[in-house]
């Protein structure tokens, strides 16, 4: 009322300045409504409905605003609750490698300490346990037997790598120690002579076969290598495979361009026996 007022004040002061009249003060202290009226009816439902309709809208955009804040809230305390829990675990597995890490260096110490104080080295004591298992598993017999029931095994064609399985142990565990030692009796701390580890003739195919003992290798077929040619010296150094003696430096002597079998076959010039297929001995110098 006090706009419409002000605005009725300044369109009658216009008509009235032609007549030297001036309004300074005009109120509207009442308006009449034509409640009966069905246009002015309508066009207060309309207004009505307007106002409730802005309203609504401004509502529900509050409501939008607060679900994104809420969500936004959530997703960032999910995300940082990720990163302390991987934090959290990864330190902590890191604390118990760090820890096993630990125990197993003291119990390292402290075998190393008593190998040490009892006189023997792990090499050794490695020795010994694997022929206490090969007593254990009838493999060799104890006090001073021998590999008595290793013919048996390699009869079977099981060879090392079936002992090696029937003492607990793997031809990988057993190549290393049998590489560090000086032969196989020492390996297994005298009680298998070199004799019998020689009987084996086992050998490593390129492939990555292990422990053959057939001519053919059972996982590509390759052909066993061939040995190499050794002969000996009249010096008394043997089983030499260059061509000069290590000892004297004498060269090795070269077959001559014919030889005879044993048997029976003469007059050969390769390295086998066309005959028999016996391989050529080589001739050195003693």
């Amino acid at each position: 009322m006090d706009a419409l007022s002000n605005a009725l004040r300044v369109r009658l002061n216009e008509g009235l300045a032609a007549y030297g009249l001036m309004l300074p003060e005009f109120f509207v202290t009442n308006i009449a409504t034509p409640d009966g009226d069905k246009n002015f009816q309508r066009l207060k439902q309309q207004h009505a409905e307007q106002y409730l309709r802005i309203r609504d809208e401004h509502v529900r955009k509050a409501e939008a605003e607060a679900a994104l804040e809420r969500k936004t809230v959530e997703a960032r305390t999910n995300a940082q609750m990720k990163i302390i829990d991987a934090q959290g675990g990864a330190e902590a597995r890191k604390i118990t490698a760090q820890a096993n890490a630990e125990a197993y260096r003291m119990q390292a110490e402290a075998e190393a300490l008593e190998m040490q104080m009892k006189g023997y080295t792990y090499t050794q004591e490695t020795q010994r346990q694997v022929g206490l298992e090969a007593v254990k598993g009838g493999i060799v017999k104890e006090g001073g037997g021998g590999m008595s029931g290793l013919g048996d095994v390699v009869g079977l064609g099981l060879g090392l790598g079936a002992m090696g399985s029937v003492v607990g142990l793997t031809r990988d565990a057993i190549g290393p120690i049998a590489s560090a030692s000086t032969d196989v009796g020492q390996v297994f701390g005298g009680i298998v002579s070199p004799s019998d580890a020689v009987k084996l003739n086992l050998w490593d195919c390129g492939c990555g076969e292990k422990g053959i003992k057939s001519n053919f290798c059972p996982d590509c077929g390759t052909k066993k290598p061939e040995p190499a040619a050794v002969w000996h010296c009249t010096c008394g150094e043997s089983n030499i495979a260059k061509n000069f003696c290590p000892n004297c430096g004498t060269k090795r002597s070269m077959p001559s361009e014919t030889w005879d079998c044993a048997c029976g076959e003469t007059g050969n010039v390769k390295t086998f026996c066309t005959n028999c297929g016996t391989k050529r001995e080589p001739i050195g110098g003693a």
